[in-house]
């Protein structure tokens, strides 16, 4: 899965403790580990609940930072002198040529009353930036699930020669007996090259 943009800056790194490397009031969640395949899947998703927790929580701690920072701004501006002002530009093409140009000239009054005005829309962005960061876990956590049991995408009669190579795959993983690659596909990846095409 891409790193969603979310996950990119963290705030909040879990540290991870070997087996006995720790005080129990330390732990927030368990690793599973197990020597059972079928368990794997599991194990895979909870290596990940501290990454998830992290990004969680930074991005929450992103968005208190922006709302905190329009409330001293908003603050900053109200007190402002009167022969200041708050100078927002823009770029503007003129004969071909980029030049920087004013967009608005606020004086402090005016920049404070539009900060307040900012602050509910920018908590909105805020909550629903928190819920695609639960989209973003639910998504990987499926997809983790998933990489560990295919066979649950290929329902149907379309997806036979696909259910066999993946069950031929199983085989070799667990008796070691390896085919040769003719044998193994046995013109699956025709098929799928054709279906794709269509």
């Amino acid at each position: 899965m891409t790193r969603s943009i979310r996950s990119r800056y963290s705030f909040t790194p879990q540290q991870k403790f070997e087996s006995g490397d720790f005080k129990i009031e330390d732990i927030t969640n368990i690793i599973h580990t197990s020597t059972c395949p079928e368990e794997d899947w599991i194990a895979q998703t909870t290596q990940k609940i501290g990454d998830w927790r992290d990004m969680s929580r930074s991005v929450y701690l992103r968005w208190a930072l922006t709302i905190n920072a329009m409330e001293v701004s908003q603050k900053y501006y109200e007190e402002l002198e009167p022969n200041r002002a708050l100078q927002t530009q823009t770029i503007r093409v003129e004969n071909g040529i980029p030049k920087r140009v004013t967009l608005v000239n606020w004086d402090g009054r005016e920049a404070s009353e539009k900060y307040i005005a900012s602050q509910e829309p920018i908590s909105a962005y805020g909550f629903a930036d928190m819920y695609g960061v639960i989209e973003d876990i639910t998504f990987e956590a499926y997809e983790i699930y998933l990489q560990f049991n295919p066979v649950t995408l290929l329902k149907g009669s379309d997806y036979k020669d696909l259910r066999n190579l993946y069950a031929k795959k199983m085989n070799i993983q667990k008796h070691g007996k390896l085919q040769s690659h003719k044998e193994l596909t046995n013109g699956v990846a025709e098929k799928l090259t054709m279906a794709f095409r269509k």
